[in-house]
């Protein structure tokens, strides 16, 4: 029953492990290593026009480009693997929509130049957002490879015209394709995705993104002095680094793995001793019948074997059994599963054979003692 109660605890770790390890070989779609990330948000107050907006987030990253140890500053409107979502709808100018009621939804970000050098985003083709990007200039947007793909399998989009909302005015000329990145967490698919410059939208809530070339939250009071030097009145909040951000999405899926895994290595555990007793003590039971053997011709090997034998074959029946419930527990779990079947045979090999080493090792010291027995000082003590 310990072998069996054990084993399903290691199948549901091993499991969630091998989600788990297959969950960070995800592509975010961004590189989060060096990479400060920090909400400056606008009161409409204070900046009420859209231009008011796109001068001050101007200015801020104009000084933050300039300190020390920076490498390349952007800004975008959201922060990936929050789970954060601003979704609009999405009209091509040459695909007509049958009903613009069940227009397809995007996430549209508000992006800066010098975004993807800071984010690590990769360009797949085209530009991104430049300085010529401004309001009065022609409205421009960029499109993400999922985007892309679907709404123009066999070209290019670049050159295209699109409209994300329902404003008649407001077409753009796609000038660029980036990867997409995701939001949800690194197993969930990312969404339908696009970007239009900061400076042609109503920004009142950017996120600040620096690369910086050592320790990226060394730069977090210069990044807060850099915004109080243009305005003393504007937060700086939720300061932290993509590798955090990234951490954070992991840190459900973590502690599910640590909790389960520690159950399972305590149950390992316990059973390991349990056999060890059980076993230790049939052999003290049956001092006198290996003695009898031992005397007429049985060698040490027989004896050792014949010890391991019966200790192995009860372990192997809680293998048996555990290795059914464990069917029924993987099933449970099944959500919590990713790129990993729920009877996954290599994963289902590799704890049975765990916990038969487990108690080919508890098995081995009272066998041992079986195999050390003398005939003559058990038949005397009889």
């Amino acid at each position: 029953a310990e072998v069996a109660l054990a084993l399903v605890l290691l199948l549901g770790a091993g499991l969630l492990l091998g989600s788990f390890a297959r969950v960070l070989r995800q592509d975010p779609g961004f590189d989060p290593r060096g990479v400060l990330a920090a909400e400056v948000p606008l009161t409409t107050v204070r900046y009420d026009t859209d231009a008011a907006s796109v001068a001050f987030y101007d200015q801020v990253l104009a000084r933050v480009r300039a300190l020390p140890g920076v490498r390349a500053a952007g800004a975008l409107s959201m922060v990936p693997l929050t789970g954060e979502l601003d979704t609009w709808g999405f009209h091509v100018e040459d695909q007509p929509l049958r009903n613009p009621a069940l227009a397809p939804s995007v996430v549209l970000y508000l992006g800066a130049p010098g975004t993807p050098e800071t984010l690590g985003l990769r360009l797949l083709s085209g530009r991104y957002f430049g300085a010529e990007d401004r309001a009065g200039a022609p409205r421009v947007a960029v499109v993400g490879e999922g985007l892309a793909r679907r709404y123009w399998p066999r070209r290019s989009p670049l050159g295209a015209r699109v409209q994300f909302g329902s404003r008649e005015d407001d077409w753009r000329t796609v000038v660029g394709v980036v990867a997409d990145m995701r939001h949800d967490g690194l197993e969930a698919e990312a969404p339908l995705q696009a970007h239009v410059p900061y400076a042609q939208a109503s920004p009142w809530r950017l996120h600040l993104l620096v690369r910086a070339g050592g320790d990226p939250a060394a730069l977090a009071p210069a990044l807060r002095r850099e915004v109080r030097a243009v305005d003393p009145q504007i937060p700086v909040a939720d300061v932290r680094t993509l590798e955090e951000v990234l951490h954070a999405s992991l840190a459900r899926r973590r502690f599910g793995l640590l909790l389960v895994g520690g159950f399972a290595a305590l149950a390992l555990l316990l059973a390991g001793v349990g056999i060890y007793g059980l076993v230790a003590y049939t052999v003290q039971q049956r001092l006198r019948e290996l003695g009898v053997r031992r005397a007429l011709g049985a060698t040490s090997r027989h004896l050792h074997a014949l010890v391991l034998r019966r200790g192995l074959g009860h372990t192997a029946l809680g293998v048996a059994l555990g290795w059914g419930a464990g069917l029924l527990l993987a099933r449970s779990i099944r959500s919590l599963l990713f790129g990993v079947a729920e009877d996954d045979p290599a994963t289902y090999a590799a704890i049975a054979a765990a916990v038969l080493a487990v108690a080919l090792l508890a098995c081995w010291l009272p066998a041992r003692r079986a195999a050390a027995v003398d005939p003559a000082v058990v038949l005397r003590g009889d």
